[in-house]
C-alpha cells in the first residue's frame, strides 16, 4: 500500500522481475590454461663398444704374435700391442668425454632457454589472469549497479504510480481506480448528476471544501478564488456526468496519464 491506494499489478510484475534480475547475477570468472615448460634431456655416447673393438684387435693380434714369433719376440711385440692398445682406449675416452661434455653444455644452455621462455610465459599468464579478473569483477559491479538502479527506479515508479492513482480517486470521487487490478475503473455511487436545476444551495459543500483546500494548497490561492474554482471544477464534472453517461471525460483525460 502507498498513500492510501494498492500498488499497481504491473508494478508488482515490474518490480518482482528487477528484484530477481539483481539476484541472478553471478560473478564469471575467466580461465587461462597453465604453462608448463618443456625440458630437454640429453643423450650420451657410450664409450664400451670402441673400447670392446679395440680389445678384440690387440686380443687377435696377440694370437698372431704366439703362432709366428718366438718368446723373446712375443714378449717385445706383446708389450708394444698393449701399449698401443692403452693408447687408444685413452684416446677414445678422451673423445667420448669431450663429445659428451659439448652434449651437456648443448643441452643445458637449451633448457635454460626454455626455463626463461617459461618464467616469461609464467608472468604474462598471471598478468593476463589479473588484467581479465579485473574485467570480470568491474563488470559484475556494473550489473549489480545497473540492476540496483532498475530496481529503486521501478520501485520509486510503484509509489509514485500508486499515489497518482490515490490523489485520482480523491479529485474524483464518484469514480474508483482499482491499481491491483492493473486499472480498472468502479463507480462509487458518490455525489448526485447534474440535472439543469441544482443551485449554490445544493451543493456538496464537503466535495467543494474538499476541492478548494485542494486547489489552495497546490496553486496557492487565497479562501474565495479557492471556493470560486472548486465550485466551477464542481459544476463541470456534473454537467459532465449528466451529458454523457459513465466515465466523466475530465477523469478520463486525467486516467489516461496515470500509469508511468
Amino acid at each position: 500500500m502507498a498513500g492510501g491506494a494498492p500498488w499497481w499489478a504491473q508494478d508488482e510484475a515490474i518490480n518482482l522481475a528487477t528484484f530477481g534480475n539483481l539476484y541472478n547475477i553471478n560473478k564469471q570468472l575467466p580461465f587461462v590454461a597453465p604453462y608448463e615448460p618443456p625440458q630437454m634431456f640429453a643423450s650420451y655416447i657410450d664409450p664400451d663398444r670402441q673400447i670392446a673393438a679395440i680389445n678384440e684387435a690387440a686380443g687377435q693380434a696377440v694370437q698372431g704374435l704366439a703362432s709366428y714369433s718366438g718368446p723373446q719376440a712375443f714378449s717385445s711385440r706383446m708389450s708394444d700391442l698393449q701399449g698401443n692398445a692403452a693408447k687408444s682406449i685413452a684416446d677414445t675416452l678422451a673423445s667420448v668425454n669431450n663429445a659428451n661434455q659439448n652434449i651437456y653444455n648443448q643441452a643445458n644452455q637449451i633448457n635454460l632457454s626454455l626455463q626463461d621462455a617459461g618464467r616469461k610465459a609464467a608472468a604474462d599468464r598471471a598478468t593476463n589472469i589479473f588484467d581479465k579478473n579485473t574485467i570480470a569483477n568491474q563488470q559484475f559491479e556494473n550489473s549489480k549497479n545497473q540492476a540496483r538502479q532498475q530496481y529503486v527506479q521501478s520501485y520509486t515508479n510503484a509509489i509514485t504510480n500508486a499515489a497518482k492513482a490515490q490523489a485520482l480517486n480523491t479529485l474524483y470521487p464518484q469514480y474508483r481506480v482499482d491499481p491491483s487490478t492493473g486499472g480498472m475503473i468502479f463507480p462509487t455511487g458518490v455525489g448526485k448528476p447534474f440535472d439543469g436545476s441544482q443551485t449554490a444551495s445544493t451543493y456538496d459543500w464537503d466535495e467543494v471544501a474538499k476541492r478548494k483546500d485542494m486547489l489552495k494548497t497546490k496553486f496557492n490561492l487565497d479562501d474565495s478564488q479557492a471556493t470560486k474554482l472548486a465550485k466551477e471544477d464542481y459544476d463541470r464534472q456534473y454537467k459532465a456526468s449528466s451529458q454523457q453517461p459513465g466515465i466523466d471525460p475530465n477523469y478520463f483525460t486525467q486516467y489516461q496519464g496515470l500509469f508511468t
